[in-house]
């Protein structure tokens, strides 16, 4: 089941399928996190934005536009 990073509750996770934006591929990339993946957000704002996410590598903080970018599998 594909959802958008920003649509996911704290303490889920998935696999980043799709990252819409080559300047947020670009960033992330950087940092080691790229199609395939597993995230799991560990927290978020009550708006949404920012939230936290956490991979095996690093976490990394996002802006809700950003998250809206980039497709999970669940």
């Amino acid at each position: 089941m594909k959802k958008l990073l920003s649509e996911l509750k704290e303490g889920q996770k998935g696999k980043i399928d799709i990252i819409k934006s080559q300047n947020v591929m670009k960033t992330l990339a950087s940092l080691g996190i790229i199609p395939g993946e597993e995230v799991s957000v560990f927290k978020k704002s009550f708006w949404g934005c920012p939230m936290y996410i956490y991979t095996n590598k690093c976490r990394v903080v996002l802006r809700k536009r950003e998250a809206d970018l980039i497709e999970i599998n669940v």
